[in-house]
C-alpha cells in the first residue's frame, strides 16, 4: 500500500507543479493566406457586391509553409486543426499541414459576413465601400436578414469553449480562420483568462498565441 500512496502523491506534485489541467496550453489563432486577387478602384455599390462574392471564390497565393509553421511550438507534433468551412481557409491549412492532421471543419469559424451597403450613383474605393458596410453592420443599422453581430459573437462564444475543451487535453491548439473571427476570439478567449503571447495582428498568415493565465 505504501508503494500505491507514494505513486499517488507523486502524481498529484507533478499536476500542481505543471499548473494543473491546462499546464503549458497554447492556441494559435492563425489567418488565411492572401487570394490571387487584384482589389478595383472607384466602383459602385454594385461592383462591390460582386467585388465580395468573387473574393470568396478565389484561390490563395501560394506562400512559405515553414515560415509560418516556425511560429508554432513543435508544429510536427499536432495532429489536429481546427478551420473554417471557407476555401481560402481550408487551402491554407492544407498547405501549413498537408495530410498528416484531422481537419475539424467547425462551420462557426467561416468569416463575419455582412451585406454591402446600397447607395445608388456614389462611386467610393473598394475599401471605403467595405469599411463603410462591415462599421454599419456591426452597429446593427446594415443586416438585410443577415446575422447580426450579437448572433455572431453567440456562435463565437461555442467555439471558444470548444477550443478550451480542446486545449485541456492537448497541449497545442491550431486555428486556420479569418481576420475578424480571429479578432472577436482573442477577445472572448482572453477574457477568459487567456493572455495573448505572441501578437502579429490580423494580416494574412498572421499567427497569434495564447497561453492560459496562470494564478500565481
Amino acid at each position: 500500500m505504501q508503494w500505491i500512496n507514494f505513486i499517488t502523491l507523486w502524481v498529484l506534485m507533478s499536476v500542481h507543479s505543471a499548473g494543473g489541467l491546462y499546464a503549458q496550453s497554447e492556441i494559435y489563432l492563425i489567418r488565411h493566406a492572401q487570394v490571387e486577387l487584384d482589389t478595383p478602384g472607384w466602383i459602385s455599390y454594385k461592383t462591390a457586391i460582386a467585388h465580395k462574392q468573387t473574393y470568396n471564390q478565389t484561390p490563395i497565393v501560394d506562400f512559405d509553409a515553414d515560415e509560418v509553421l516556425a511560429k508554432i511550438d513543435h508544429s510536427n507534433d499536432i495532429d489536429t486543426v481546427f478551420v473554417s468551412p471557407q476555401a481560402r481557409a481550408r487551402q491554407t491549412a492544407t498547405q501549413l499541414f498537408g495530410s498528416r492532421v484531422h481537419y475539424r471543419v467547425e462551420p462557426r469559424l467561416k468569416e463575419l459576413d455582412y451585406p454591402v451597403v446600397r447607395i445608388p450613383v456614389l462611386v467610393m474605393p473598394t475599401a471605403v465601400w467595405l469599411s463603410i458596410s462591415r462599421v454599419t453592420w456591426m452597429m446593427g443599422l446594415n443586416n438585410r436578414q443577415m446575422p447580426t453581430l450579437k448572433e455572431e459573437m453567440q456562435e463565437l462564444k461555442i467555439v471558444a469553449d470548444e477550443l478550451i475543451d480542446f486545449a485541456g487535453r492537448n497541449q497545442r491548439t491550431v486555428v486556420v480562420a479569418h481576420g475578424m473571427v480571429n479578432r472577436q476570439l482573442k477577445k472572448i478567449l482572453n477574457r477568459r483568462g487567456w493572455r495573448v503571447a505572441e501578437n502579429e495582428g490580423h494580416k494574412n498568415l498572421a499567427v497569434n498565441k495564447l497561453v492560459l493565465q496562470q494564478n500565481d
